[in-house]
Parts: structure tokens; sequence; C-alpha cells
């Protein structure tokens, strides 16, 4: 719903639809075109020796040749400048809210006063906002969760919320 004309409005994995009707030719091309060693990241994890791991990172993948890859796509996008209100009804015994607010630019130095300030409000039950909305009697909220979406050409700042109830959400 934010990123209306832009690849972000797409789901992760996209469409069944579409991805049903993919020929195979299609899905090798891609292959071929995007993974490429200087286009992927090795992430590692687990009890293991760094020299050992390292060497056979390097074994398996190191001989892979780096190769030119096409120009990335240009994304023009433009944050909506009016209050989007989306509902969507369905049977669940939790009710969702989601915020989204504009936040600096990665490269701008504001950012990083945002994200600390997302790493705050994403504390837990320390968090402030979190408190705020749960010192009542009868709490507005069961969950919070905050994060600061960076993306090339924008940041956002998200705030999620779960509550048990649909009134909760309006207040």
């Amino acid at each position: 719903q934010a990123y209306p004309g832009t690849p972000y409005a797409r789901p992760v994995l996209g469409y069944e639809n579409i991805i049903a009707t993919i020929p195979k030719e299609d899905i090798i091309q891609y292959y071929q075109t995007y993974y490429k060693p200087n286009n992927m990241v090795i992430l590692l994890m687990g009890d293991f020796e760094t020299d050992k791991m390292l060497k056979s990172v390097e074994k398996y993948f190191g001989n892979i040749p780096v190769k030119p890859l096409p120009p990335l796509e240009k994304i023009v996008y433009t944050p909506p400048e009016d209050k989007l209100v989306k509902y969507k009804e369905v049977d669940t015994k939790n009710c969702y809210l989601n915020l989204s607010f504009k936040a600096p630019h990665f490269s701008d130095p504001d950012y990083f006063a945002f994200d600390l300030m997302t790493r705050i409000l994403n504390s837990g039950e320390t968090s402030p906002l979190y408190k705020a909305l749960t010192s009542e009697k009868e709490p507005l909220i069961i969950d919070l969760s905050a994060n600061l979406e960076t993306q090339k050409e924008f940041s956002a700042l998200n705030i999620s919320m779960i509550t048990d109830s649909p009134q909760k959400i309006e207040r």
C-alpha cells in the first residue's frame, strides 16, 4: 500500500500466477545474470574455527569468476503526501496496526537519531511507547515492534502493534 508503482509494492516471493507461468529458460537466464560472486553475500554463523571456515569458503567459492552485472533499475519513490488508512478484515483473534512514517535518508545526519529512537521504541517492555500503551487498567496493545526500513531511495520508521480488539485500534 505504501509503495505503489515500485518493486517494493510486490510480495517478496512474487505472485503465484506469474511465477507459475515463467519458462524454465527465463529462470536459468535470471540465475546466470544475477547469481554472481560480486552480487552475493555469504553469512556464516556457528561454532567453527574462522581460519578453517575461510579456507573452505575460498576453496568452494574463490574460483568462481567475477562477472559484470546489468545496471540497477532506477526506482523513483514519492511517499504519499496524505494520510493513508487501509482496513482489511480477516478472521483472526488479534488486530494488527501498522504505522509508517517518513524517516531521514541514511545519508542524512539525522538518520542516526532515528536509528537510536527506533532501538528505544523496540526495547520490549522498557520501551516508553510500550509502557504508555500498556499502562492503563485495560492495556491498548499486547505487543509492539519498531524498525527503521532503509532502502537505497528512502527510509521509513515502521511501528507495528497488536491488540486484542478492533475497538482498541481506533483508540
